[in-house]
């Protein structure tokens, strides 16, 4: 079984964010490899910049070909950038519990491959205008799950949970195409 997902932290976590949702079966159905970001990288001015190229450089050295890129908080702006600049390796995106203020929307991209939400019913209100502006930056329709009962720490509240609502937004077949093309 080939690497199917790259996973990154948010930029105040490390690789270990990822534990229990992995523990729970995450890992299961997909081969999976969580990546620490390079803090010194990300302190010199390049922050974004250099994760982007720690994400690519991870399919790359782990997959030798495509693979998902599922990103928590920041790690999701990440992911995204990345998309955008390597469409060839990066098969689909999973932003969970994004952040989407206006400092994060402003570093998005238009991407050509799937993207996903998940988030947790009582964390940061992700409005369907929201989620209208994103399609509008990405330049596609996205997939929003939630995951019942938990915030914005579903990842550690909620693992099995999380890494169920992840895993199915990884295995969608037909995920939805550009904003405004049929389903």
């Amino acid at each position: 079984m080939g690497l199917d997902a790259v996973l990154l932290h948010d930029e105040f976590g490390d690789r270990h964010v990822w534990d229990a949702a992995v523990a729970r079966g995450l890992g299961d159905r997909r081969r999976v490899v969580a990546i620490d970001f390079d803090r010194d990288a990300g302190s010199g001015g390049r922050g974004f910049e250099a994760w982007t190229e720690e994400a690519l450089a991870a399919i790359d050295r782990c997959a030798g070909g495509r693979a998902a890129l599922v990103g928590t908080g920041t790690g999701g702006i990440v992911a995204t950038a990345a998309a955008a600049r390597r469409p060839d390796l990066v098969e689909s995106v999973v932003l969970v519990a994004p952040r989407l203020g206006a400092v994060e929307t402003a570093l998005l991209a238009p991407v050509e491959c799937p993207v996903a939400i998940v988030h947790g019913e009582r964390g940061r209100a992700i409005s369907s205008l929201a989620i209208e502006s994103l399609e509008a930056i990405l330049g596609r329709a996205v997939a929003v799950t939630v995951v019942t009962g938990a915030a914005d720490d579903l990842l550690r509240t909620r693992p099995a949970a999380t890494a169920g609502a992840i895993a199915g937004a990884l295995t969608a077949a037909a995920w939805a195409g550009p904003v405004g093309s049929p389903a």
